[in-house]
């Protein structure tokens, strides 16, 4: 229970102090204490040899994805190539196919229907 009322008088007390008018940017951005760091204006980031590796490995990113635009844009070409030579040569098939399919179906009506009529033979009323 104590610690409690200590926990919300503290709240209480706080809450009349002031803020800092001044932030303290150097605890945030540690190379503003650096006086020998060489920030660019334009884009806030230290000219290091940290930033050298990172504009090396956004190159390569780069030459990467490209490369798998690439892959993909000549995958994409040869499956729509493949797609169009099975679509030429799988309609010949696919006609004969279906006739063939056609006469088995109606074989096997034939024979459906003669064994109905077997199976309803008439008796003499």
């Amino acid at each position: 229970m104590i610690g409690l009322f200590t926990e919300v008088f503290i709240f209480f007390i706080s809450g009349f102090d002031e803020p800092a008018r001044e932030y303290k940017w150097e605890r945030v951005f540690p190379l503003l204490n650096d006086k020998n760091a060489n920030i660019n204006p334009n884009t806030g980031v230290a000219d290091t040899l940290v930033a050298e590796k990172y504009l090396q490995q956004l190159k390569r990113l780069e030459s990467n994805i490209g490369k798998l635009n690439e892959t993909y844009e000549a995958q994409i070409k040869g499956m729509t190539e493949h797609a169009k030579s099975l679509n030429d040569m799988n309609s010949e098939e696919l006609k004969k196919e279906m006739e063939k399919m056609a006469a088995y179906i109606e074989l096997l009506n034939k024979q459906y229907s003669q064994m109905l009529n077997a199976m309803n033979v008439k008796t003499g009323k």
